[in-house]
């Protein structure tokens, strides 16, 4: 009896073991409806702000998924990232299986598929090798209503469900809303040495048009128009009297403003008048008579400095480099950033750089409700704007530091006081002011490397289009933009790939120049043959070891790029053998020793065993 006992218990473990194994293999393979989620960051586990969206569906949806998977095999990037997309897809569907079907194609060249991608509106993505690849997801309801995300850049992993969760928002709320952008900054980029505009576009500005409908309006208009739901004003300098009487004018009856005002603009193009060279430019944008009105004052000329949270700079001193904080540039945090507010609550860092401050007037401030977002921290000071400009050295900021009144606020927002007895006006009141414009240029929340992915260092633009979002009606989108999904790539993962990137850069680049010298010399000696009608010997021998020898460097340069990823899926993979089964090997060890003991110390107990 007790031996059958035995037999039995190690059955039932044995059992246990491989069931729990090919559960975890096929859950590898495909999508369980329902799964615990132990991920660092719990990214599979989607937020409130999406289950309140697909919760209010009222019309059934269609997600197709366009992925080159098998042309991917060799991209972990691109391998990964699709992965994810894809699991994030099924959670959407887990959530609600009636109203959201998918449907997985695979775009192979020269196929029906293919041309259905093309048709959908999915962007190809190159994969440097004269292949290029696809990964889109189009969006059809029943009434014939379509988005897409012609494209899912492994660089933007960190807004997935954001993007995927306002597609749908998009799609059951068709009316489009405008936002106008009203700038007196070089947002929409500039030329420069013969490049286009575009080339030099703020990543704010892309940001912002590619999520919502945009449209320009003039710094000098006199009426702002009624289809514009939200005025994005930043840095409107000089602007006039009129104008601003027209941007009040909007808001007094209803229309919704954001504006970035600056003591300092560093990003302002303008250029000291070499003619006048004791004269300071004008780098000030203080619409004075729109916040007045508002009950509002900016300090004029005067820029914030801080430092216990200034950022450090190199300074060349005669004894020699150092580091220095450079006050005007600092970071706010914690306390200073509302967890009141819906538009602040998940921000953690803003970077500021010579920022200003406002203050409360007693001019119609009984008319308004303020809500503060950003506060001055403590133990900050106030500089004046040319002291900025004419000290070169960063020391002597320090000293010029002035104390500064603590009613300050950095940013609030202004809505109507609805004690303030005034009933004229029942319209509501929607103004958000920022005393800082460089915020919003790349260098303060964004880190940018030709050979990675950009990445955000702080929650500049995340604050902004948390601002817009909360504005054009959607509370739950501004929680997702708040949550995002941060990769964590494998220490050891990324180590290598650096490693391997280094290793073949050299000798890819030099692959490449002498490909584009071989390219150059068969296209001379292929127009000089056209020209003269005559192809001697010679010149087709020639050609034909020109064209002999790009196919080769072609052929080397393939198998660089091959070489480059090739240690990395090895490791990847031993990655996940580990994942897959000796992490669950380890626990079912502990699990079959604790079952082994326990029976045999009974017995032991019972007197069975000796």
């Amino acid at each position: 009896m007790a031996f059958s006992s035995d037999l039995n218990q190690y059955l039932k473990i044995v059992l246990t073991i491989i069931l729990f194994l090919c559960i975890n293999i096929i859950g590898n393979k495909s999508t369980i409806g329902y799964r615990l989620d132990l991920t660092h960051d719990r990214i599979y586990t989607l937020s409130k702000g999406t289950i309140n969206i697909i919760d209010s569906m009222k019309e059934p949806l269609k997600i197709t998924f366009y992925r080159s998977s098998k042309l991917f095999t060799g991209y972990p990037e691109l391998e990964s990232h699709g992965n994810l997309v894809r699991d994030m897809l099924y959670e959407y569907q887990a959530l609600n299986p009636k109203m959201i079907s998918i449907t997985e194609i695979e775009p192979e060249p020269f196929s029906e598929q293919e041309d259905l991608a093309e048709k959908d509106g999915v962007g190809k993505i190159s994969l440097g090798n004269g292949q290029a690849g696809y990964m889109g997801i189009v969006f059809n309801t029943q009434t014939e209503i379509k988005t897409t995300i012609p494209i899912l850049n492994p660089k933007e992993q960190n807004s997935v469900e954001y993007d995927l969760s306002k597609a749908i928002y998009d799609l059951a709320n068709p009316e489009i809303k405008t936002l106008g952008l009203m700038s007196g900054l070089p947002i929409m980029g500039v030329s420069r040495n013969g490049e286009a505009a575009s080339k030099n576009r703020w990543a704010i500005y892309n940001l912002i048009t590619n999520n919502f409908k945009t449209r320009l309006v003039s710094l000098d208009s006199e009426k702002i128009p009624d289809d514009i739901e939200v005025l994005l004003a930043i840095h409107p300098k000089g602007i006039s009297e009129e104008t601003q009487e027209a941007i009040l004018g909007y808001v007094m009856q209803g229309g919704k403003l954001i504006l970035f005002s600056d003591p300092l603009a560093e990003t302002d193009p303008v250029t000291p008048d070499p003619s006048q060279p004791d004269v300071m430019p004008n780098l000030e944008s203080n619409p004075v008579i729109l916040l007045e009105s508002l009950g509002i004052s900016m300090g004029k000329n005067t820029v914030l400095g801080n430092k216990e949270s200034a950022v450090q700079v190199n300074f060349s001193t005669p004894t020699g480099p150092r580091t220095i904080p450079y006050l005007p540039w600092f970071q706010i945090r914690n306390q200073s950033i509302s967890d009141e507010s819906l538009i602040t609550k998940n921000l953690e860092i803003i970077n500021l750089g010579t920022s200003g401050y406002f203050e409360l007037t007693n001019n119609n401030i009984e008319k308004f409700k303020y809500e503060s977002l950003l506060t001055v921290p403590e133990k900050t000071g106030s500089l004046k704007s040319f002291e900025i400009i004419e000290t070169r050295n960063p020391e002597e900021l320090a000293n010029a530091l002035q104390p500064l009144s603590r009613n300050a606020f950095i940013a609030l927002r202004v809505m109507r006081n609805p004690n303030s007895g005034d009933r004229t006006n029942k319209k509501p009141i929607n103004a958000t002011l920022f005393a800082d414009t460089d915020m919003l240029s790349d260098r303060f929340w964004l880190r940018t490397n030709p050979r990675e992915k950009s990445r955000s260092i702080a929650d500049n633009a995340d604050l902004l289009v948390n601002m817009i979002d909360f504005y054009m009606g959607s509370e739950d989108l501004i929680s997702l933009r708040s949550r995002g999904v941060i990769a964590k790539p494998f220490e050891r993962v990324e180590k290598l790939r650096r490693e391997v990137e280094q290793q073949f850069i050299d000798k890819q680049s030099l692959l490449k120049a002498k490909l584009d010298e071989t390219e150059v010399r068969l296209k001379e000696l292929q127009t000089e043959s056209f020209q003269s009608n005559l192809f001697s010997q010679e010149e087709k021998s020639e050609i034909e070891s020109f064209r002999k020898e790009q196919f080769r460097i072609r052929q080397e340069l393939r198998s660089i790029q091959h070489d480059l990823y090739k240690n990395i899926t090895t490791l990847e993979s031993k990655i996940k053998i580990v994942n897959i089964f000796v992490i669950p090997l380890l626990i079912m060890s502990i699990g079959v020793t604790i079952g082994i003991f326990k029976p045999t110390r009974r017995l032991k107990l019972s007197g069975k065993i000796d």
